[in-house]
């Protein structure tokens, strides 16, 4: 999660999302946040210039985008620096549902 720009605002929290379905790891831009419904298009736009396939999708009454594939990894850093243009080391939130992190994998 990160603000676009230089807003504190909660409507212009961001939030990129990795996961796994059927097995196979993705991206997903869920349309809850504010943000990211305003901004839907034009990163459905975004991704398919970076050459990504993306499927509009709905689980338990939440729609979302997906993009599977090689360097998935990627389209969320060009997402945040070169769309949002947030500097590459900038810190973000980083929320971790259904599974265990090591913390120390991070700061090694």
């Amino acid at each position: 999660m990160f603000s676009a720009g230089n807003s504190k605002k909660i409507e212009d929290v961001v939030n990129l999302q990795y996961s796994c379905e059927n097995g196979v790891v993705g991206f997903d831009w869920v349309l809850i946040a504010k943000r990211n419904i305003a901004d839907k298009n034009n990163i459905m736009k975004f991704a398919h210039e970076l050459g990504y396939a993306i499927s509009e999708r709905e689980e338990n009454d939440c729609k979302y985008l997906r993009a599977e594939g090689q360097k998935i990894a990627d389209l969320g850093f060009k997402i945040i620096t070169d769309f949002y243009k947030i500097s590459s080391g900038t810190k973000l939130d980083l929320v971790i549902e259904g599974f265990e992190w090591n913390s120390s994998v991070i700061n090694n």
